[in-house]
């Protein structure tokens, strides 16, 4: 009987450190996935032409500014047309 009891004491063990090493390689397996993945993820977001929220943001304004100064200059262009048809005007 002590025999018997040893041995699946021994089989317990042997069982206990085999899913031990199982969950340990798991484990290991998650992490070298996770870091391939944000690895390719890295990589196919540097071959899109993507830009950062701060240079958007920077290039908005510039785009704004322009257009106000596109805005300005086409309504100083009216003024200096209309002058100039008042003047040739007969």
């Amino acid at each position: 009987m002590a025999d018997n009891n040893e041995s699946r004491q021994s089989s317990k063990r042997g069982l206990g450190d085999l899913l031990g090493r199982i969950v340990e390689e798991g484990e290991n397996l998650k992490s070298e996935i996770g870091s391939s993945a944000r690895a390719v993820a890295q990589s196919t977001l540097s071959d899109l032409d993507v830009v950062s929220r701060d240079e958007f943001d920077a290039q908005a304004a510039v785009l704004r500014r322009t257009r106000e100064k596109v805005e300005a200059l086409e309504n100083e262009v009216s003024k200096l047309a209309e002058m100039l048809e008042t003047k040739s005007a007969p």
